[in-house]
């Protein structure tokens, strides 16, 4: 290890080891001049490798081809340059963002698969999405597989990481090691140190066969061969034999619909001329459909022309290229759901709110008739507020699993549009659409930016929109529809948002208490490989830590354990407290305080039992 803890070099501060690997090693780092943001480093040992790992230009490929990505889904570039030793030795870095979450390869080999189908869906998505951007800039990964693939089930979006093959596109260059590639998921033209835009492809899709079945396709036992060159022939000899037999989806842990079985099957074709690109992918998973389907032939034309048609753009490109002033939102028209779940059997704590709710919400929800004759007023909605990652919206969709009804979670961005005042339309026909599914609970997250206070100067230009909710909340309970908002910042709503008829409930979701800290460890780390771990000491080591705040401890000690293939330990935990900021200032506290005693009328020193969670996720 070349680095200690607390090692300085320029704005950055080492935090801990993760790894050591075959010609670098890797730290956890934080940036001292952002907040302490977590980064990654690499740390590149001029002992471990030789010169034909460099680019003409003398930089380790990594960090030359590196330079400058930024994708959401891709590991992105934020710093490089040279460290010089005490004793003189100099070895270059790369700095790339830090990423929370769970390696791909963690999650497999379930008898019964941890992701939904449209879990799996979305990582498709966004991986072809990542890739595509590398593509875009000339640059191919090469080594897409279950370990290089990070997935936060929180935010629900994966990462690409780990660059150590990346290459020119279409380039015989091979400025990387070929022995530690996983030969399960390279494709055919992959073995050949093609550089191949579409052997990235073929990899993510055979990523996503092993989340449907557990197991990559065509896989077999794999020979224990100490000789590199030998063991390189004889897997590429025995993987092209495998991969005679037919692709087999029976092992799916799940039902796998014909449309996707194709795309994935497209995606694996053993011809690159004949393989699915990119965008004929994600046509296919925003459709929903084959990518094989022929389009309808356009009304009047004849046999002739229909087959004309090329394949269908991507929808996206579609809408951009239509004259239509009007805009089609997927997630407005989509059919809202029930939710399914242990409702707030799965919520510890907040015993007083949840019989509350049930007493005064959900009993004449759930018993129409009876409100009605009783002349019972139905709520029309509530507002969870508190700080951030205190589980607003998980209790939301906990209340939803309890009330049985169908459910439909609207981002604020799910509302944008590109004409003025576009959105009016939106949120006409997303409380439209809401009356044909009733009884339905929206749950709009970050309320405040949809609905902000009009008098602020920087809400003009969307007080149309406030207008247009304030007109789609009166008495909407009537009409089957239940409305929940969260926010962060309850002070930024319009004032007659909360009036009543409207959100009649108000409701404050305060910090995980000692007790529930200690529960979130334990089943955060439920089904970890671990060491005998004092989830008490933990608990009380975090006071101020929101429940995503373990939930990035836990993970962050998991990732740097499963680095190492080593249990997650006592030391390593409380390794990753110390490097982790608690998200709750006791500024904040006070200001959410003096927010309560305003919306509910309580006293700053009353306190409601702090919620806990059973199993958030």
């Amino acid at each position: 290890m070349i680095l200690s803890n607390d090692t300085r070099i320029g704005r950055y501060s080492v935090n801990s080891f993760i790894k050591d690997g075959e010609v670098n090693e890797t730290y956890r780092i934080a940036d001292t001049g952002d907040n302490f943001r977590p980064l990654f480093m690499k740390l590149y040992v001029p002992d471990r490798f030789s010169s034909e790992l460099k680019t003409p230009s003398g930089e380790v490929a990594e960090i030359e081809l590196c330079r400058g990505l930024s994708h959401p889904y891709v590991i992105s570039h934020v710093a490089d340059g040279t460290y010089t030793a005490p004793d003189g030795k100099e070895y270059p870095y790369i700095i790339t963002n830090y990423f929370s979450g769970r390696l791909l390869s963690e999650m497999l080999g379930y008898d019964k698969s941890p992701f939904s189908l449209d879990e799996i869906v979305s990582i498709y998505r966004q991986v072809i999405q990542g890739l595509s951007y590398l593509h875009e800039k000339g640059l191919v990964h090469n080594d897409i597989t279950p370990r290089n693939i990070m997935y936060d089930p929180d935010t629900k979006s994966v990462q690409i990481i780990d660059m150590g093959h990346i290459a020119r596109a279409k380039s015989n260059e091979r400025h990387y090691l070929t022995a530690d590639m996983e030969p399960l998921y390279r494709s055919p033209e992959g073995w050949r140190n093609s550089n191949d835009p579409a052997g990235d492809i073929f990899s993510a899709s055979a990523v996503i066969f092993a989340l449907l079945t557990g197991r990559a396709p065509w896989d077999f036992e794999l020979p224990v061969i100490d000789d590199a060159d030998e063991r390189e022939r004889k897997l590429k000899t025995a993987v092209h034999l495998a991969r005679k037999k037919q692709l087999d989806f029976s092992r799916a842990t799940m039902e796998v619909p014909a449309w996707l079985r194709d795309t994935i099957a497209g995606a694996l074709n053993m011809k690159v001329a004949e393989r699915l690109g990119a965008d004929q992918i994600l046509a296919a998973l925003d459709g929903q459909k084959s990518p094989f389907d022929k389009p309808a032939a356009p009304k009047g034309d004849d046999e002739n022309e229909a087959q004309k048609i090329g394949k269908p753009e991507h929808p996206g490109k579609m809408r951009q290229k239509s004259a239509e002033p009007e805009e089609k939102s997927p997630e407005m028209a989509a059919k809202a759901k029930v939710k399914r779940g242990n409702g707030f059997a799965d919520v510890a704590g907040m015993d007083d709110l949840k019989d509350l709710l049930q007493k005064k919400v959900l009993f004449i929800l759930k018993n129409k008739e009876k409100a009605e004759r009783y002349r019972l007023t139905p709520p029309n909605g509530m507002l969870l507020y508190g700080p951030p990652g205190c589980g607003k919206t998980y209790f939301a969709e906990k209340f939803a699993e309890e009330s049985g009804f169908n459910y439909k979670f609207i981002k604020a961005s799910d509302l944008g549009s590109i004409y003025v005042h576009g959105a009016q339309g939106k949120i006409a026909e997303l409380f439209n659409k809401a009356r044909q599914q009733a009884p339905v609970i929206i749950c709009f997250d970050e309320f405040d930016a949809m609905v902000p206070d009009r008098s602020s100067r920087s809400a003009e230009n969307i007080a149309g929109e406030v207008n247009e909710f304030l007109s789609q909340l009166n008495n909407c309970a009537k009409d089957g529809i239940f409305v929940i908002g969260t926010t962060n910042q309850p002070e930024r709503i319009d004032k007659a948002i909360l009036r009543k008829g409207r959100l009649d409930i108000s409701v404050y979701i305060p910090e995980p208490d000692a007790n529930t800290r200690k529960l979130m460890f334990d089943l955060y780390l439920k089904d970890r490989p671990c060491d005998p771990i004092d989830t008490q000491r933990l608990a009380d080591l975090t006071d101020k830590y929101v429940a995503s705040d373990i939930a990035f401890i836990v993970n962050d000690a998991a990732m740097i354990a499963a680095f190492r293939d080593e249990p997650l330990t006592q030391s390593g935990l409380e390794d990753s407290i110390k490097s982790t900021r608690p998200s709750l200032t006791d500024a904040m506290l006070k200001d959410y305080a003096a927010s309560r005693s305003k919306l509910e009328n309580t006293s700053s020193a009353e306190t409601r039992p702090r919620v806990g969670f059973m199993q958030y996720q």
